[in-house]
């Protein structure tokens, strides 16, 4: 009966932490539409990537969310805003999920 325990905590230990690494979008993105709601923005970008955060949305892999809740997101959503219109390559950092989809916590934009 302990085997069993043991086996379930130990499976129920690698799910978890198979979430728990972040993603790093590499800078060669271009966005492609901003989204943006009262207090969290969705950001498409193309081409696709294939995000290991586990969230639920299958159009997750092309489409970040930043919550603008805070000043970290303000400065992300200001930035993306910038890259957008200059038509610059981004990159981004990824941890979690918002809103059923990879939640920002960094984005990189190329100037050169």
């Amino acid at each position: 009966m302990k085997l069993k325990y043991l086996v379930a905590f130990v499976a129920l230990l690698h799910i978890n932490s198979s979430y728990a690494a972040n993603d790093q979008i590499p800078s060669d993105r271009t966005i492609i539409s901003i989204h943006a709601y009262d207090t969290f923005v969705f950001i498409k970008y193309s081409p696709s990537f294939t995000s290991t955060q586990g969230c639920i949305h299958t159009d997750s892999n092309q489409r970040v969310a930043i919550d603008t809740s805070d000043e970290l997101g303000k400065n992300i959503y200001s930035a993306a805003l910038a890259a957008a219109s200059a038509q610059k390559k981004v990159g981004f950092g990824v941890s979690g999920c918002i809103n059923e989809r990879p939640k920002l916590y960094r984005i990189d934009v190329k100037f050169q």
